[in-house]
């Protein structure tokens, strides 16, 4: 399937139908058949990314509160800081009871599996284009301890003006889409590069007809 993208200015979470219409920020989504050929266009583009954005971190809620006992806790504070080096951060919120963390993946990032971070509403990547601390990418989801959502997203941006979330959405039956979301400058740069790339630009009315071809 030719690689295939869509440029939405504001914010267009792809699973939901409300857009915002945020004029400093714009959305690319990038679409596949499934996860694995969109694992191989990511694998190819990652180094365009790179270029651009080299601080990559991933940030994750549970969601929801914790409820369970002690050991229980303990060994889910143990998973969810599996692979953590220096400088990455485990927080719980006192008043909600919800777990989050920032991970840096930079030296990961090319062996990252896509699979691996499907739950679009509670993990993402963050590229950021200056060396920034994970602390600071945490508290830029601080209203997000629920989960993403089109509300929710401009307060992710509103302290910070380097970063590119990337979310992915795996639908197993028709579809997989990577959804790259930035002020206007940066996403511009990315929509060049695919542009560059071989990639076609689709509209909205398109992409029925994209996904059953």
């Amino acid at each position: 399937m030719k690689p295939v993208f869509l440029y939405d200015e504001g914010i267009n979470l792809w699973e939901q139908s409300k857009k915002s219409g945020d004029s400093s920020l714009a959305t690319i989504t990038i679409l596949q058949r499934d996860i694995d050929s969109l694992t191989k266009i990511w694998t190819s583009f990652l180094p365009v990314l790179l270029s651009f954005f080299p601080y990559v971190f991933k940030w994750l809620t549970t969601g929801t509160a914790f409820s369970g006992s002690k050991v229980q806790e303990l060994k889910l504070k143990k998973q969810l800081k599996e692979g953590f080096s220096e400088g990455d951060v485990l927080i719980r919120n006192e008043s909600t009871g919800v777990y989050s963390l920032v991970k840096n993946e930079a030296n990961d990032i090319k062996s990252l599996p896509l699979n691996s971070i499907t739950h679009y509403r509670y993990v993402s990547l963050v590229f950021n284009s200056k060396n920034t601390s994970a602390q600071s990418i945490l508290d830029c989801f601080n209203n997000s301890t629920n989960g993403i959502s089109s509300e929710n997203v401009n307060s992710i941006f509103s302290n910070a003006n380097d970063i590119v979330l990337c979310r992915v959405f795996d639908d197993s039956e028709t579809h997989a889409a990577m959804q790259l979301i930035g002020r206007v400058n940066q996403i511009e740069k990315i929509k060049s590069e695919l542009n560059s790339a071989g990639f076609e630009q689709i509209d909205d009315e398109e992409v029925a007809s994209f996904i059953n071809s």
